[in-house]
């Protein structure tokens, strides 16, 4: 006989005479003339087949079936008898239960409104909607994984599966990927979804890139401990190499700062560094030693590491530069963070020097906020709190900080060591900066000269760059140069925090452009809750108050 064979779900589209689509378990047929009808198809693909007759004997056949050359969705099917067994010998037979035997059925194509054709020879899928007309053809691996990861998400979206077809279609490319895309994800959505129960705690909401690993799914790291009180939940990256790529990208490349000083700002460098670094200090500062390095790192994983090298700590420790994205979270998709860490045993060393420095420096300085406790920052702002303040907001201001800001903090460490030490500290500064480094997940990457964040210099640094940014300003609008470096109300790394005067506010700005710095001041008219470094004080004047931003 000559009968319908699909090998696929739908030919709609291939220009021919006649055209056809499997609508659930029946085939429809076009024909160019307007003819059209619709049937079931028999199942017959098997080696036999066994059917009753009007006494219930049993008759055998084997099946041998030839695909036609013309049309390769039929077939030529011959039944070939074989035997034939009287009812009562086979429907009362002990051995009856021993034997299949496979009779005559309909062939079955749709399943959870989901219609597929398998060939298993050829490992390729033809999928389609069961309220579409038109077919993906797949190879039946990528098919498989694609269901697999659909079925992880609550809500599969077209361009998860887009990202996973463009990776695996090197010939037909983006412009087949993205028509595919919106198909099957139309078909996987008919899928039936396993039950779950689920605990009023929601899970944390966690981001990825999306390149250039089509298929990483990465590892959450936050976790919610609370129910959010909106609607929009902060958002969490999650630790994978694809973020680590869009890390680096975004934080460090894409912002890299090559300008220099202008020579019109060595002025005012010479002076912050005599009035930071003043006379009776210079050349003063004494390193500490590892044990007191050791008892003022008194953190877990900092004793955990003064232990493992105090022993065998020396001036001349190798560094390595390895950075792990930060986890934090965001109130919208964002490049993640980076940490920047250093070798236990350099970390260490440098630490004699930068914790001398500014218990010995720094701490004299009554802008300097590293490690004050709230109260001690409310009581600095309230003592400025008789005009309006002007805040900072710095955009990636580790990135973008430059060499030659990062020989400025270098140079101002190095004016209070004592002659003895300066090389030391000039050698272990230089190793910190070293340009290989590579990520938690194994991306190596260009460090190039940004602040490496988890370094001993990072939060002495960014607050020396961060001031002589201010104190330049106030100097370009003529304020004297002591007035000028007193007027910092408080900094603290990348915050700070001044007294509004006229014409600050837009030469704040102009000055970090100078120095290749992105930043976004933004005047806080007087009376009103004064943002700094993750904190809002909510009306300086008055009292100490503050909470969370």
């Amino acid at each position: 006989m000559y009968t319908m064979s699909p090998t696929k779900v739908s030919t709609v589209g291939e220009k021919s005479e006649t055209a056809f689509y499997i609508e659930g378990d029946e085939v429809c047929n076009f024909v160019s003339g307007g003819a059209t009808y619709k049937h079931p198809i028999w199942d017959y693909e098997t080696d036999h087949l066994a059917v009753t007759d009007r006494t219930n004997n049993l008759c055998m056949y084997t099946v041998e079936s030839r695909r036609c050359e013309l049309n390769d969705q039929y077939k030529i099917v011959w039944l070939l008898p074989r035997a034939r067994v009287q009812g009562s010998r086979w429907l009362f037979s002990p051995w009856k239960v021993l034997f299949e035997i496979k009779k005559v059925e309909r062939k079955l194509y749709t399943s959870g409104g989901v219609t597929l054709v398998f060939d298993i020879i050829n490992n390729t899928v033809c999928v389609k909607s069961l309220d579409s007309v038109h077919q993906i053809m797949l190879d039946a691996t990528l098919y498989s994984s694609i269901v697999i990861r659909a079925s992880k998400k609550d809500d599969p979206l077209i361009s998860d599966v887009e990202r996973i077809l463009l990776s695996q279609y090197p010939d037909k490319g983006r412009k087949q990927a993205t028509l595919d895309a919106a198909l099957l994800i139309d078909a996987l959505s008919k899928l039936p979804k396993p039950t779950v129960t689920t605990s009023s705690m929601g899970p944390t909401s966690h981001f990825q890139s999306l390149g250039p690993l089509a298929t990483e799914d990465g590892e959450e790291r936050g976790q919610r401990v609370t129910e959010p009180l909106i609607d929009a939940p902060s958002v969490i990256p999650k630790n994978s190499y694809n973020n680590d790529v869009a890390m680096v990208q975004s934080r460090i490349t894409n912002v890299r700062n090559e300008k220099t000083i202008p020579p019109e700002f060595y002025k005012y460098k010479g002076e912050f560094m005599q009035l930071l670094v003043p006379a009776d200090v210079c050349h003063s500062v004494v390193p500490f030693d590892l044990d007191e390095v050791e008892r003022r790192q008194d953190k877990p994983l900092q004793r955990a590491r003064s232990a493992q090298v105090k022993s065998t700590a020396s001036l001349n420790a190798s560094n390595k530069n390895k950075s792990f994205i930060k986890t934090e979270p965001y109130a919208g998709t964002n490049a993640p963070r980076p940490i920047t860490t250093m070798s236990a045993e350099h970390t260490m060393v440098l630490s004699t020097i930068t914790l001398a420095f500014c218990d010995q420096v720094m701490k004299r300085v009554p802008w300097y906020m590293p490690g004050k406790s709230t109260r001690e920052v409310a009581s600095r702002i309230k003592e400025h709190s008789d005009k309006p303040f002007i805040t900072s907001d710095y955009s990636r201001f580790d990135g973008h900080c430059s060499k030659d800001l990062a020989q400025l903090a270098k140079a101002c460490i190095g004016r209070a060591l004592q002659t003895k030490d300066r090389t030391t500290f000039s050698n272990l500064f230089e190793k910190t900066y070293c340009k290989k480094a590579v990520t938690s997940n194994g991306y190596v990457y260009l460090a190039l000269d940004g602040t490496r964040s988890g370094s001993p210099t990072t939060s002495v640094g960014n607050t020396i760059i961060d001031a002589f940014i201010a104190f330049v300003a106030l100097r370009e609008l003529g304020v004297p140069s002591k007035k000028a470096f007193n007027s910092i109300t408080i900094v603290c790394g990348d915050d700070a925090l001044l007294q509004s005067i006229a014409g600050l506010l837009p030469m704040y700005e102009l000055v970090a452009t100078k120095l290749g710095m992105s930043l976004e001041a933004r005047e806080i008219p007087y009376g009103e809750p004064v943002p700094f470094a993750g904190r809002y004080f909510v009306d300086p004047s008055l009292s100490t108050t503050a909470m969370a931003q």
